[in-house]
Parts: structure tokens; C-alpha cells; sequence
């Protein structure tokens, strides 16, 4: 699963932060997957918040996916579930514009 590059480049505006990080996290049934999320917040902000939200995204991500087997890895990343449940959580930090997982790719 992967999103074009050409849709992260219309997205990301003057005056807007990006965050784009990539680790690796293990499902329920000891699969690997690589993960990269893609975090485009509404206005400016430190780099204080944007380090808070990659370690909030990390955090939450590799506690999500061990509740996961890899059956419904793909169909929830798809159906937007995990994005929707993290941007909830990140928006406490700062306003966000997109939350969205660039590449989801089995190892």
C-alpha cells in the first residue's frame, strides 16, 4: 500500500509543517511490516510539537498493530480506521490537516 508522491506534493502548502518518519512494527502473529506515516499539520509549529507528535505516532502505531492480526492489517489502513483513530490523538498537540500513512509495505 503506498500513496502517490505527486498527492504529498500538491498537499504540503506554504506556512504548514510536514512530519514523515519510518519504522518497522511487528502484528499480532509476528509479521513485519515497514510503516511510514505522513502528517501534515494546519499552520506553522515548533519543532518541539512536531518531535512530540512523531514519538505520539510511533508510540501508537506499534501498540496498534500488536492488537492486529496480518488479515486486517491492509483492510483497516485502507478503510482510513487507523488514520482516523490518530488523528484524534494528535490533534491534541496541534491542529492537523492530513494524517495519513504513506507506506505500509510487508518485510
Amino acid at each position: 500500500y503506498s500513496i502517490n508522491k505527486s498527492y504529498t506534493k500538491r498537499v504540503v502548502r506554504k506556512a504548514v509543517d510536514k512530519m514523515e518518519d519510518s519504522f518497522t512494527v511487528q502484528s499480532k502473529d509476528n509479521i513485519t511490516y515497514l510503516i511510514k506515516p505522513f502528517i501534515v499539520t494546519r499552520f506553522a509549529c515548533q519543532r518541539s510539537r512536531l518531535s512530540a507528535m512523531q514519538k505520539k505516532v510511533r508510540e501508537h502505531l506499534t501498540e496498534h498493530f500488536k492488537t492486529i492480526d496480518s488479515k486486517n492489517v491492509f483492510q483497516q489502513v485502507i478503510s482510513n480506521a487507523i488514520q482516523v483513530e490518530l488523528r484524534g490523538i494528535l490533534k491534541k498537540i496541534h491542529p492537523l490537516a492530513i494524517s495519513e500513512i504513506r507506506v505500509l509495505q510487508r518485510l
